[in-house]
């Protein structure tokens, strides 16, 4: 997503750092819901 809006608007690295970001973000939360999960 964050090279086709890189594509599309012209934003050199941008798109690409932010999508990165939030998958990073995204990744840590599932596993912070795992582990909560498996301590119950």
């Amino acid at each position: 997503m964050g090279l086709m809006a890189d594509h599309f608007f012209g934003w050199s690295p941008i798109g690409l750092l932010i999508g990165v970001v939030l998958g990073f973000a995204a990744g840590s939360l599932n596993i912070v819901r795992a582990v909560k999960s498996m301590q119950n």
